[in-house]
C-alpha cells in the first residue's frame, strides 16, 4: 500500500508539472499580434540611402539642395500602446506605435562639397484589427484568431501639412479600385491579390501639388525598392511607368509615402510626412 501511495503522488508532480500555465484572453491576443507581420511595420520602408530620379524643379524657402542619396535611418521603436476591447467571442483592437531615428540626404553644395544632412525623424502610426474566438479556450491563444485587419495610418509627429486623399489602382486584377481610407478592414483572407509580375499603375490623390511622392516595396528582403512617382498637376502623383509585381507568391506590405517638397529639398525644413501602407498578396 506504501508503494502505491508513492507512485500516485509521483504521477500527480509529474501531472502537475506538465500543466501549461494559463493566460488571459488578452495575453492571448498579444501573443498574436507580436507574431503577425501585419503589425511589423517600420522595416517596410527603412532604407539605406539610394539614388531616386524624379521632378526637381522648385524653389525651396532657405538653402535648396537636389537629394543625390536619401533614406530613413531608424533608431527606436518605443513600446507600441496597445488597447483590447473584448465583446464575447469577438474582440477590437487599436494599435499605436512609435518611430523614432533620422531621414539621412547626402548631396552637394557647390560651397562646401558633399554634405550628409541628418533630420530627426518622429512619427505615429496606428492600425486596428478584429479577432474572433474560433476555437475553445484550451486550444492554442485560447481560440483567438486574427480575422480582419487594417491598412496602416501614419504622420509626422513635430510637422504635419501633407495628405493623402486617396489611392487609385489600376491592373488587370483590379481594373479601377479607389482606396478611400487606410483604416477601413480587410478580411485577412480577402486582402488585395496581385498576380506575379502583374502591371499595376497607381495615382495619389492629395492636398498638396508640389510634394513628393514615393512607393515602397521589396523584392526579397532586404531588397528595398523604392518607386519615384511623378508629379501629375493639380495633387495627383502617379507612376508612368508600371509597377511590377514581385515574382515570388508571399503576403507583402507597400507603403505609400509623401512628404512635403522642401522635407527633401530644404536644408532645414522639417521632416513632414504622410503614409498609408496596405497588405497585398502575389499567389
Amino acid at each position: 500500500m506504501k508503494k502505491i501511495l508513492i507512485i500516485a503522488a509521483l504521477a500527480i508532480l509529474v501531472i502537475g508539472g506538465c500543466k501549461k500555465e494559463e493566460i488571459t484572453d488578452e495575453e492571448a491576443i498579444m501573443n498574436i499580434v507580436e507574431d503577425s507581420p501585419f503589425f511589423k511595420t517600420s522595416e517596410h520602408y527603412e532604407g539605406q540611402a539610394v539614388s531616386d530620379s524624379g521632378d526637381t524643379s522648385h524653389t525651396a524657402k532657405g538653402d535648396s539642395i537636389t537629394p543625390v542619396l536619401w533614406g530613413r535611418e531608424m533608431h527606436e521603436s518605443p513600446d507600441p500602446d496597445i488597447e483590447i476591447k473584448i465583446y464575447g467571442d469577438s474582440a477590437h483592437v487599436r494599435y499605436i506605435g512609435y518611430n523614432r531615428g533620422y531621414l539621412d540626404i547626402l548631396t552637394w553644395m557647390a560651397d562646401t562639397g558633399w554634405i550628409l544632412i541628418k533630420k530627426p525623424l518622429s512619427e505615429t502610426f496606428e492600425i486596428r484589427a478584429i479577432f474572433r474566438r474560433t476555437g475553445q479556450e484550451t486550444d492554442e491563444n485560447r481560440g483567438w484568431e486574427l480575422t480582419h485587419i487594417t491598412g496602416v495610418f501614419g504622420v509626422s509627429d513635430s510637422t504635419n501639412t501633407v495628405r493623402i486623399d486617396s489611392v487609385r489602382i489600376q491592373s488587370e486584377s483590379y481594373p479601377d479600385t479607389v482606396l478611400r481610407d487606410p483604416l477601413s478592414y480587410f478580411d485577412v483572407d480577402s486582402i488585395l491579390t496581385f498576380n506575379p509580375g502583374e502591371d499595376v499603375y497607381l495615382t495619389m490623390y492629395t492636398n498638396d501639388s508640389t510634394a513628393r511622392a514615393f512607393l515602397h516595396v521589396f523584392a526579397v528582403f532586404p531588397r528595398h525598392i523604392r518607386l519615384p512617382f511623378a508629379n501629375l498637376g493639380g495633387g495627383l502623383y502617379g507612376n508612368q511607368n508600371a509597377w511590377h509585381v514581385q515574382l515570388i507568391p508571399a503576403p507583402r506590405l507597400a507603403v505609400f509615402d509623401l512628404m512635403q517638397f522642401e522635407t527633401l529639398h530644404d536644408t532645414e525644413y522639417p521632416y513632414d510626412f504622410c503614409g498609408w501602407l496596405f497588405p497585398y498578396q502575389v499567389k
